[in-house]
């Protein structure tokens, strides 16, 4: 049987991954938090973390059993307030990249935000990786992502398709084509993400047959577009951003569609709130409203 105490002391130490602010947070000193953290792996029979160099980090086994405590720990507070008839107001988390946050789940957390009251939302921002890490670790409840390949413990619901467009003046002769290929591209100047980034090695990959030339390289879509409009290059974005006048957005062919999709812990059962900010989002990437 795991003692609650020490399953609480080793919530405090994964979230910190310091003894010394453990300690604080827990009132503890921190010989005590370590005698602790030691019974408990002692229990369990794992390693629960590893010194690397100057850092502590968690080990697989350490991983999981965070996982565990913060899930425990959100339904203990849960039935808690069922019990004495008090509306459930456990925090809900999100972790998702800055352009999903921005055009893909807007209206899904301005919905949910209308009904929940009392209920906070807690937001990461995060890439596609690091959104996985978080959802897996229990960190956050919900993502929401382009997901690559995710482990066993992760659910990866397909959201929505996002098909690429290429962003460039309305004056552009290549405005007033019904779509373009990498072979229109020659010779172009583009605004792309640094080396690296996702987009940008999709990028390569699709012109890697074509000669072309870097404009700018910068993160963030609007920036990308904004770069476009001041008359830098052309550039390839996803077609839910905005394109504002006097921009044109055509479709690009033989460029694969990106597909975002929600990410759950198998076996994590969410809170009602978190159920609720899943169907908006599920929602609002169909196109549909409340």
């Amino acid at each position: 049987m795991i003692r609650l105490d020490r399953l609480r002391a080793f919530l405090a130490f994964a979230d910190t991954l310091s003894f010394t602010r453990a300690a604080e947070v827990l009132h503890l000193s921190q010989p005590a938090l370590h005698v602790q953290i030691g019974k408990l792996g002692e229990e369990l029979g794992v390693d629960l973390y590893r010194r690397v160099g100057r850092r502590l980090e968690l080990t697989v086994e350490g991983e999981r059993l965070a996982a565990f405590a913060r899930e425990l720990q959100e339904r203990t507070e849960g039935f808690m307030a069922r019990l004495h008839g008090r509306a459930d107001t456990t925090p809900v988390s999100l972790c998702a990249g800055e352009g999903s946050l921005r055009y893909l789940l807007a209206d899904a957390l301005q919905a949910w935000l209308a009904e929940s009251e009392g209920v906070r939302l807690r937001v990461f921002v995060g890439d596609a990786a690091h959104t996985a890490t978080w959802v897996a670790s229990g960190r956050a409840q919900l993502g929401v992502t382009v997901p690559g390949t995710v482990g066993d413990d992760l659910r990866a619901e397909p959201l929505v398709d996002v098909r690429p467009m290429l962003v460039c003046p309305a004056s552009d002769p290549l405005a007033e084509r019904s779509r373009v290929r990498a072979a229109d591209l020659a010779g172009r100047r583009l605004v792309v993400p640094p080396p690296g980034r996702p987009h940008r090695q999709r990028l390569d990959r699709f012109l890697s047959g074509v000669s072309w030339q870097v404009a700018a390289e910068v993160q963030g879509w609007d920036l990308l577009v904004q770069l476009v409009r001041l008359g830098l290059g052309v550039a390839v974005v996803n077609e839910f951003v905005e394109t504002p006048a006097p921009l044109a957005a055509v479709p690009v062919e033989g460029l694969q569609a990106v597909g975002y999709a929600l990410l759950t812990r198998r076996h994590a059962p969410l809170s009602s709130a978190a159920r609720r900010l899943a169907d908006e989002i599920r929602r609002a990437c169909a196109g549909e409203t409340a």
